[in-house]
C-alpha cells in the first residue's frame, strides 16, 4: 500500500485499485505515467490525481459532464481497444482543473480529457478534434445543466 500526505499532516492510504497507468504519460508530461486516483465522497465530482513517482505533481480533476452542458465525446476504436474499453459504462472521463488565486477563474480543460478504463485502470489523455470545446472552460460561472453523453466509435 502506498500513502500520500494530504495537506501537511494527514497521510492518505492508497491501495492498488486506485492506481491508474497512462502508458504515454500526459500531454506535455510524458514521464508522468502512474497516478493514484484519490476521491472522497464529500468532494465528488472533484478528484485528485497524484503522481506515484513524483508525489509533488498533483492534479485536481473533475468529471466534465457535471460542469459543461451537453459535453459529448467519442472515443476512437483504437483508444477503446488500447484501454480495454468495451462499453461507456467502463469509462471514467476527467478534465484537469486549473485553480488560480482568484477562484472566479477556475477552469477545466475540456479539449483534452483524461479517459480511464475503470476495468483495468488504464488511462489516456486524448486531444479531441473536430470540436470547439475550450481548453480553459470557466467552471464556476452560472451554467444551465444539460444532458451529456459519451459514445464509443462503431
Amino acid at each position: 500500500m502506498i500513502s500520500f500526505t494530504k495537506e501537511l499532516t494527514e497521510r492518505v492510504p492508497v491501495d492498488s485499485r486506485q492506481i491508474v497507468r497512462f502508458e504515454n504519460g500526459l500531454i506535455g508530461l510524458p514521464h508522468l505515467k502512474v497516478f493514484a486516483l484519490i476521491e472522497d465522497e464529500l468532494s465528488l465530482p472533484i478528484r485528485l490525481l497524484q503522481s506515484v513517482t513524483m508525489p509533488d505533481f498533483v492534479f485536481v480533476a473533475i468529471n466534465p459532464f457535471t460542469v459543461y452542458p451537453n459535453y459529448d465525446i467519442e472515443i476512437s476504436d483504437e483508444d477503446a481497444t488500447t484501454l480495454g474499453i468495451r462499453s461507456a459504462a467502463d469509462v471514467l472521463v476527467l478534465s484537469i482543473v486549473t485553480i488560480p488565486d482568484d477562484l472566479r477563474f477556475v477552469t477545466a480543460n475540456l479539449l483534452s480529457p483524461l479517459v480511464i478504463s475503470m476495468r483495468n485502470k488504464a488511462g489516456k489523455q486524448v486531444l479531441l478534434s473536430d470540436t470547439d470545446y475550450p481548453i480553459n472552460y470557466r467552471i464556476l460561472k452560472d451554467a444551465p445543466g444539460g444532458a451529456s453523453g459519451l459514445r464509443l466509435a462503431s
